[in-house]
């Protein structure tokens, strides 16, 4: 590949391709970032300030009904202490958030609870809150946050407080957190052993007991996750004594129509890269063909120069000659005949390239009366162009060399020579005639001589004949220029050229080949 077409190639395929993707990318990220990041992390920060708040409620709650609570000894065996009690129990903001409360001995018997938790949390299994007292007791001065137990839906908390004489525990049901943590994806609350305390959208426990995916751990700033066969954006926060919290967002969707944006992307820049290259190639092309064809022209324009400059020597010299002779014997003559010369010369070297065939004759006779003084009486020139013809443009200086030639062939027998110029519009061509009643042509010799006037380098002979058929094919292409004819005696010679007539100051062109 040319280093041109590389070039091009980068500008209209690659930096487009490149800067495409680029659109894609900053698309891709805006839209996720938009569609995906943004939402999860407004759910988890929105999710952790519920948490926070509710635990913060029922911490208090922990606090200040331990601080009022009356001994222990004096709740079981006096009937106004048990009362009391209970009114701090019943009217603290943890229980009128829909929570329950156990109130435990030393021993861990219970003291004080809502009928309905006997049964749930300690008949059925009156081990199961030691687990929540041995931490009450490594911290006796903190609040205790604690799960326990599976129901159905998530577990429950324990929010728990060491008493002087025993425990207090404010149950925090998974109902109670599914309704605070409902959001438009799916959550997720887990406590430090991986024990998930509320789920939603879906269920992403695995294992007998049921604990949070190993997937799912130690994320934090977020991440894509596949879990059971399917892809969801996680992202998590942590919260207080050793709870996780986590945004799940299915992501499949999103994730395909990137893959079809990027697919169509690809077939996209699949067919429109060939389509490029077909086109810069034509381009090449075409930029090619035209710099070859303005070389061509700027070719044929300066040999156009050189054939109108190429005057025959021949005739120079004999006019000098003829000169020579009269300077003695006619002077006026000969001053006459170097005005004429001059002229001819000035013609031949400087002008417009088109003139008109009124114009051009003005020329020629001159060109003909030095032609009489040097052949006298023997030459004989006659001219019948038509008038409506003597408007039409023709190249400059290109009868006068066709001329030449019948003047100096022409002579027949006697040493006379006869030369007609004409003119007729035939088939919409100008054709200009020259003839001559010289000894003309063989048949064959005709022929050679019609072959050597299409070829591209002149031949030695006949060059005046050579050099007007060539100035045609260049200015008016392969459909004009010369055709020879032998006559009986003498020969034609046929100038075929498009008609330009003049009309108004411009040329009207008719038939240009």
């Amino acid at each position: 590949m040319a280093y041109k077409e590389r070039g091009a190639l980068a500008r209209y395929v690659v930096i487009p391709v490149l800067f495409l993707l680029l659109l894609g990318c900053i698309f891709i990220v805006g839209s996720w970032n938009a569609f995906v990041i943004t939402p999860a992390k407004s759910t988890v920060e929105a999710s952790k300030e519920s948490i926070d708040a509710i635990l913060a409620c029922y911490g208090q709650a922990a606090e200040q009904v331990a601080a009022d609570m009356p001994p222990l000894a004096e709740v079981q065996q006096k009937r106004q202490a048990r009362a009391r009690a209970y009114e701090l129990l019943y009217h603290s903001s943890a229980v009128s958030q829909e929570g329950a409360f156990l109130v435990l001995d030393e021993a861990g018997a219970r003291v004080l609870g809502d009928t309905h938790l006997l049964g749930r949390y300690y008949d059925i299994a009156p081990s199961a809150p030691r687990l929540v007292l041995s931490k009450m007791d490594e911290a006796r001065d903190t609040v205790v946050v604690s799960s326990l137990l599976q129901q159905e839906g998530g577990r429950d908390l324990f929010v728990g407080k060491r008493l002087s004489d025993g425990y207090l525990l404010f149950i925090l049901p998974s109902a109670t957190l599914s309704e605070h943590l409902s959001a438009p994806m799916g959550t997720i609350l887990s406590d430090s052993l991986g024990n998930v305390i509320f789920q939603s959208g879906g269920d992403f426990t695995e294992g007998p007991l049921e604990r949070l995916a190993p997937a799912f751990a130690n994320i934090e700033n977020g991440s894509v996750v596949l879990w059971k066969g399917a892809r969801f954006y996680i992202r998590a926060i942590s919260i207080p004594q050793g709870y996780r919290l986590y945004a799940v967002m299915p992501v499949d969707d999103i994730l395909m129509s990137y893959l079809i944006g990027l697919g169509v992307l690809l077939l996209a820049v699949a067919l429109f890269v060939p389509l490029v290259l077909v086109n810069l190639r034509r381009a090449a092309r075409a930029t090619a063909k035209a710099v070859r064809e303005e070389t061509l022209a700027r070719l044929a324009a300066a040999e156009q120069k050189q054939l109108e400059s190429q005057f025959n020597p021949h005739f120079l010299f004999n006019t000098l000659e003829t000169i020579r002779f009269m300077v003695e014997l006619m002077p006026k003559e000969a001053v006459h005949v170097i005005e004429l010369l001059s002229g001819i010369l000035r013609y031949s070297v400087k002008g417009p390239e088109r003139v008109t065939i009124r114009e051009d004759l003005k020329h020629i006779e001159a060109y003909m009366e030095i032609q009489k003084l040097r052949f006298g009486k023997r030459l004989r020139f006659t001219e019948s162009i038509p008038e409506e013809l003597l408007d039409c443009f023709i190249p400059r200086l290109i009868l006068q060399p066709i001329l030449e030639n019948a003047v100096l062939h022409g002579a027949d027998p006697e040493g006379a020579v006869s030369v007609c110029l004409a003119a007729k519009a035939e088939a919409g061509c100008l054709c200009i005639l020259v003839e001559d009643a010289g000894k003309g042509m063989d048949e064959a010799a005709l022929e050679a001589l019609q072959c050597s006037l299409q070829c591209d380098r002149a031949t030695k002979e006949h060059i005046g004949l050579w050099n007007v058929a060539r100035r045609l094919r260049i200015l008016y292409g392969g459909k004009y220029g010369l055709v020879l004819e032998g006559l009986a005696p003498g020969l034609r010679v046929t100038i075929r050229l498009p008609i330009e007539r003049r009309a108004d100051g411009e040329a009207d062109r008719h038939s240009r080949g």
